[in-house]
């Protein structure tokens, strides 16, 4: 039936996620020429986090990422990817991050399998609760294999990624962590439109004769999601959305660990900025990728032990990209949260510059349909 949807609707529905982080995406095209890229994909960043509470450190993220790459299309239907990523973070006086980016695509009709590295993190389409923002400026790389269907009006997308090996003998775990995420339509209107949002996400720590005492665990996330969104003619408002959501975490090898949550979002998209106005009410809700806001446990230096079995605020966003022209766009954000239990004020703000290159090595192009 998921399947049945996606193909059919033939709508054409904005691919936008809450909040909308589609500069952040990194998608590898294919066409109907053989040819050989070169693709340069810049990420400048500084995010600032004032929190002074007992649940999560206040701190600033701020460097740059590097992606340079070959990107060479066999074929319609096949593509392959090869290059390094780089991450320099500011002040850090260690040596930069440094990752090999190796990538096999196979497409078909928007339907698309990648083996390698995938097309991770904020191109997943998660909501904040299920995947942390900051995982994108921090640990973007995602490797092991995807099946994904992205099209105007539809999204799909399902993974299994490998983020830790073991062996044994080893002391460490190894870590696994997939899911499903997928933007059904359901109807759409001349000023409307209406979808379903299912986001499922599984993390797995274990591992055959390794030297440790932490237990084998595996934990659940799931949520469901509604957004309703209406359109405007207007020159000074393009659209109003409603995005609430039904979540809930299932912990495999405690239940007292279990938890729900709800959570909702509206946002109006206008011509100087973007607002969105986000409620959050959680019990008991975990999840080792989710944001350090939607969580129980304490992620908190100085205090790993602090528990806050309810959690309850509400936030205001400010968000805003530019287009800059030639592959450059700018976003900045402002995040100021309002905690509904102890009444404290604290905020977040970043700004993100994004680059892109593009550039055919190959003189003469051959036609492939030809």
């Amino acid at each position: 039936m998921l399947i049945f949807l996606l193909i059919g609707y033939r709508g054409s529905l904005p691919a936008r996620a809450q909040p909308d982080n589609r500069a952040f995406e990194n998608r590898l095209s294919l066409d109907s020429t053989r040819r050989l890229d070169v693709q340069v994909d810049m990420l400048g960043f500084v995010k600032n986090n004032e929190y002074f509470n007992s649940h999560q450190d206040g701190y600033t993220l701020w460097g740059t990422q590097l992606s340079p790459a070959f990107v060479y299309r066999i074929s319609p239907a096949i593509l392959l990817k090869g290059g390094v990523f780089w991450r320099n973070d500011f002040g850090e006086t260690s040596r930069p991050v440094l990752q090999p980016l190796l990538t096999f695509k196979l497409s078909h009709s928007n339907w698309n399998f990648l083996f390698g590295t995938l097309e991770g993190n904020l191109s997943h389409r998660l909501p904040e609760p299920l995947y942390n923002f900051e995982r994108g400026l921090t640990s973007p790389i995602e490797n092991g294999l995807q099946i994904n269907y992205v099209s105007p009006a539809s999204f799909f997308d399902f993974w299994i990624s490998y983020p830790q090996n073991t062996l044994p003998g080893y002391v460490r775990q190894e870590h696994f962590w997939g899911g499903l995420s997928a933007q059904i339509p359901l109807v759409k209107y001349t000023a409307w439109e209406f979808l379903v949002l299912p986001h499922v996400t599984v993390f797995h720590a274990g591992g055959q004769g390794i030297r440790t005492n932490l237990p084998v665990r595996t934990t659940t996330q799931g949520a469901i999601g509604f957004r309703c969104r209406r359109f405007f003619s207007s020159p000074l408002f393009s659209s109003l959305d409603l995005e609430p959501y039904l979540l809930g975490n299932l912990d495999g090898t405690t239940t007292h660990r279990n938890g729900q949550a709800f959570y909702i979002n509206s946002s109006l998209k206008t011509r100087w900025v973007d607002l969105m106005l986000s409620y959050w009410n959680g019990t008991r809700y975990r999840s080792d990728y989710g944001g350090d806001l939607f969580i129980s446990d304490s992620r908190r230096l100085n205090s790993p032990s602090f528990w806050q079995p309810h959690r309850n605020w509400l936030m205001l966003r400010f968000s805003k990209t530019v287009e800059l022209g030639g592959g450059l766009s700018l976003t900045a954000r402002l995040e100021p949260t309002l905690d509904l239990q102890t009444r404290k004020i604290e905020h977040s703000e970043g700004i993100y510059l994004h680059y892109t290159l593009k550039e055919n090595l190959l003189k003469e192009q051959k036609n492939l349909q030809n």
